[in-house]
């Protein structure tokens, strides 16, 4: 629960950088998965785990685009 409550004050902190936004993202899925550890049956977890690499895999692939797109990766809210 500790990873999920840092990610989240991190990504409410908004920070303009795209970097920073995926790494609270990364420890909110951290803290739901070690939350979720016990509570779902092996499959779901497994499920649930490459999801979570599906996922952090797309953003990398979306920060990669911006910085060779745009030079930078910082986001205007």
């Amino acid at each position: 629960m500790l990873y999920f409550l840092v990610g989240l004050i991190m990504l409410i902190m908004k920070s303009n950088r795209f970097i920073y936004i995926l790494l609270s993202l990364e420890m909110m899925m951290m803290g739901m998965l070690m939350f979720n550890m016990s509570l779902v049956s092996e499959l779901n977890f497994i499920i649930m785990l490459v999801f979570s690499v599906v996922s952090s895999v797309m953003g990398l692939l979306m920060m990669v685009m911006l910085l060779s797109s745009y030079g930078h990766e910082y986001i205007k809210f």
